[in-house]
């Protein structure tokens, strides 16, 4: 119950909570009084106790009542009945914890203390916990209580952390997500069957999808070796057998081989064709793909209609490693601000960017990416490890100060996260799917379903 209570020191210096204080005494309470009235009257029959035997009768039912219901509907928030124990158990202990330390009052020698109340819910393999922001408890506080939390998960729940925490908007509350985060999220396709998506979906890892409608526009950086190209890749295939539509400014020339069955003049290697082809997209392709929007949104007497929800094909521009490419400054400049503007104007009309590098640093001083551009990134993956700068360039605050493994990283989604949660990188290796034949499968058969 989000009620807080008192702790009174006793001669021993032990912080304790009244038993009066708890609502189960007042059921327990009327209950014995009420059986105690009982055997009285059966021995002694007197009148005015068979008014308190009812009177305390009634209390016990009510309050009974009032706590079975409590418990059902913990129960129902939690999913079961053992759910609701194991959460109760962990607001006890954290409670514990409070009074132990003392958190919440820096005044040691009181005769009782204020204690928050605590509330931990299980619900979608996640743990949502309130502690009340009483009197004393500021919102700088709160790094203290995400390590006091993770601290008091054991058990069962051993493998959870807290991956999020906020102060909620009336700010009478401190709220904490816990999920586990030492299981391996990695996707690993067994077929290329599970490589098909919808339209506009992208699986990224288990347990986690991204529409491009909702979150457009991704940005994936890391060294050599951390992965980044297989994401890329794994993004290549959902969207090919999706029948979307890609453009590839390929520094690298590492997707070259995909013009043996992919439109050749969708991949693009040089600043020249890398400028003109984004040229055309800005000055034709945007205007067109409004147009037809416009006609729907008239058409149907609905204000705010997308591309997503007219079905318009997702174009789709797959930017890798083109920092690095030869050309003017002027030249670098005006694909930065192509980009920007795709990224723009390109989410209500179904245009998005895939944009790969190895350092956004880099990106920033050839003029490509700009800070302007990076904000219309709604989802980014930086992974291996990487400097605290290179992590506030890319998420606006730090997610780790220890190394991360090959294959591993940290990534931010608006509206799925509120500070940067961990990233495994899908393993296309392990069912031999990272061939060419999967993306021409893909592609192909989506092409000849396209036909029919």
């Amino acid at each position: 119950m989000k009620i807080n209570h008192f702790y009174y020191r006793s001669h021993d210096g032990y912080y304790y909570r009244p038993v009066w204080s708890y609502f189960g005494f007042y059921v327990a309470l009327s209950g014995l009084i009420a059986l105690a009235c009982g055997l009285v009257q059966i021995i002694f029959p007197l009148s005015f106790v068979i008014y308190i035997c009812y009177i305390a009768l009634l209390v016990f039912i009510v309050t009974a009542v009032g706590l079975v219901a409590y418990f059902i509907k913990r129960s129902k928030e939690n999913g079961s009945f053992l759910n609701f124990l194991a959460m109760s158990r962990y607001e006890a202990v954290i409670t514990r914890d409070f009074v132990d330390t003392q958190n919440k009052n820096r005044l040691k020698d009181v005769p009782f203390i204020r204690i928050p109340w605590v509330k931990c819910t299980l619900t979608d393999d996640r743990i949502w916990i309130e502690i009340s922001k009483i009197a004393g408890l500021k919102e700088a506080d709160i790094d203290g209580l995400r390590e006091l939390i993770d601290s008091d998960l054991t058990g069962r729940f051993a493998n959870f952390a807290v991956s999020e925490q906020l102060v909620s908007d009336n700010r009478l509350e401190f709220e904490f997500w816990a999920e586990d985060v030492a299981s391996d999220l990695t996707w690993t396709p067994k077929t290329v069957n599970d490589l098909k998506q919808k339209p506009y979906i992208l699986k990224l890892q288990d347990g986690l999808e991204i529409n491009l409608a909702e979150r457009p526009n991704l940005g994936v950086w890391g060294a050599v070796g951390s992965g980044k190209s297989t994401v890329v890749f794994a993004c290549v295939a959902q969207l090919l057998s999706a029948g979307s539509t890609l453009i590839f400014l390929d520094g690298k020339s590492e997707y070259s081989a995909f013009s043996l069955f992919y439109p050749k003049q969708r991949f693009l290697t040089d600043a020249d064709s890398i400028e003109g082809a984004l040229k055309y997209v800005v000055e034709h392709e945007l205007p067109k793909r409004q147009k037809i929007v416009e006609k729907a949104t008239k058409k149907s007497r609905k204000i705010g209609l997308r591309g997503y929800d007219i079905g318009l094909t997702p174009l789709v521009i797959v930017a890798d490693e083109i920092g690095n490419l030869a050309g003017t400054p002027k030249q670098r400049k005006a694909i930065g601000q192509y980009l920007t503007t795709i990224m723009q104007r390109g989410r209500s009309i179904s245009c998005f960017v895939i944009w790969a590098t190895q350092d956004p640093a880099v990106s920033a001083s050839m003029s490509v990416l700009t800070q302007g551009a990076m904000s219309q990134l709604s989802t980014k993956i930086l992974l291996s490890t990487a400097k605290a700068e290179v992590q506030r360039e890319v998420f606006g605050d730090i997610a780790t100060r220890g190394n991360v493994p090959h294959f591993r990283g940290y990534y931010v989604s608006n509206g799925l996260t509120v500070i940067p949660k961990k990233f495994y990188v899908p393993n296309l290796y392990k069912n031999h799917l990272s061939g060419l034949d999967t993306f021409e499968k893909l592609y192909t058969e989506q092409t000849k379903k396209s036909s029919e």
